[in-house]
């Protein structure tokens, strides 16, 4: 009730709530020291607003406890610290990591699927559906070595991508600084690395 009084502007209102509360409160020797203290100065505050002279006040926490008290001493007299930075977050590496690796991973498909399909082509013209014949299993070896690694390539990007994703919700952020990232995109019109830098 005091502080309400106090910070309400009302000193003679919390001077009479913190007495009553000290003369009728269970508390420790060393709360009671503490509000002892704090009765005086409002006590003091109190007689120097009747007398004219009181500055204005200066809410700050005390040490010793965690209940906001007002301060009459000059600015001089309490150290006063500067407030800390903020902390700027940013997401975790390894998801960033698993993300990018994705990324390269699906550049990688685009490249395999794009061999593969021109490698088709190339088989159908000269011993496939084209040509009216069948081709030898030495003359598919390439169409189907790439197909795997096409096929490997996605499902890895997919399963990383996953893993980055769940990784980026799941890790705590981290302490942000200076980095510079590296992301490919791909697109029906081309593809290709974006760079950024984040400071």
């Amino acid at each position: 009730m005091y502080l309400a009084e106090e910070r309400a502007g009302r000193p003679r209102e919390a001077l009479e709530a913190l007495e009553q509360y000290v003369a009728r409160a269970t508390i420790s020797d060393e709360q009671r020291a503490l509000l002892e203290q704090r009765l005086a100065r409002l006590r003091e505050r109190v007689a120097r607003m009747e007398a004219g002279t009181q500055p204005p006040i200066d809410y700050e926490r005390e040490s010793a406890g965690d209940v906001p008290i007002a301060l009459d001493a000059p600015a001089t007299s309490t150290p006063r610290t500067a407030p800390p930075e903020p902390v700027v977050t940013g997401p975790p590496t390894a998801a960033i990591a698993m993300l990018v690796t994705g990324g390269v991973l699906l550049v990688a498909f685009g490249g395999l699927a794009i061999a593969s399909e021109l490698e088709d082509q190339s088989l159908a013209s000269s011993c496939g559906r084209d040509a009216g014949r069948w081709c030898s299993a030495d003359r598919v070896s390439t169409l189907e070595a790439l197909n795997v690694a096409a096929d490997a390539s996605w499902i890895a990007a997919a399963v990383v991508g996953a893993l980055g994703i769940t990784f980026l919700f799941a890790l705590p952020p981290e302490r942000s600084t200076p980095q510079i990232a590296l992301a490919p995109w791909m697109s029906p019109e081309g593809a290709g690395i974006t760079a950024g830098a984040r400071f």
